[in-house]
């Protein structure tokens, strides 16, 4: 799971030309950014709950 979404993110920032991924915690939530040409875009938050925001930041570190 960690590992298809992971591969889900790298492709959207690909398909949207982003320079990086940002990971941000916000309360109980994980929101995700893009840096792109003109600035940041959100493009998903995760409930912090479920432990998969954590798990994918120690796979892309990992990787």
């Amino acid at each position: 799971m960690v590992q298809k979404k992971a591969q889900e993110l790298i492709q959207k920032a690909i398909e949207m030309e982003a320079s990086d991924i940002y990971l941000i915690a916000s309360g109980n939530l994980y929101k995700i950014y893009i840096r792109q040409q003109l600035g940041r875009t959100l493009i998903e938050e995760l409930n912090q709950e479920i432990g998969l925001p954590e798990l994918l930041v120690d796979y892309l570190a990992m990787t």
